[in-house]
C-alpha cells in the first residue's frame, strides 16, 4: 500500500504576500507574546499564594502592579519570536 504525504506550503497556497507578512511578524508574535504573559502571572499567582501559606504576608491580593509586571513578560517574549522571525526571514 502506498501512501502520499501532503504538505501545504504557504508561498503556494494563493495567500497574498502582505498577509502572510502579517500573520509571520505581527499575529505569531502577539500570540508567543500572550503564553509570555501568562507565564509570567501564574508564576506571580503561585508566588504569592506560597508566601500567603507560609505566612510571609497577611493578604493575599493581586494588585495593578502585578499584571503590569506580566507585561514585562509579553514584552520579553513578543520581542523574541519577533526577532526570531526576522532572522529567519533575512536567511531565507
Amino acid at each position: 500500500m502506498k501512501g502520499a504525504i501532503v504538505t501545504q506550503n504557504r508561498d503556494q497556497s494563493g495567500v497574498s504576500s502582505l498577509f502572510l507578512q502579517l500573520i509571520t511578524f505581527v499575529f505569531e508574535p502577539i500570540k508567543t507574546g500572550f503564553y509570555g504573559f501568562s507565564a509570567f502571572f501564574i508564576v506571580l499567582i503561585i508566588t504569592k499564594g506560597f508566601s500567603f501559606l507560609l505566612g510571609i504576608t497577611e493578604l493575599y491580593s493581586i494588585g495593578m502592579e502585578d499584571v503590569m509586571f506580566s507585561l514585562l513578560g509579553f514584552i520579553l517574549f513578543f520581542l523574541l519570536k519577533l526577532l526570531e522571525n526576522i532572522k529567519e526571514k533575512k536567511s531565507n
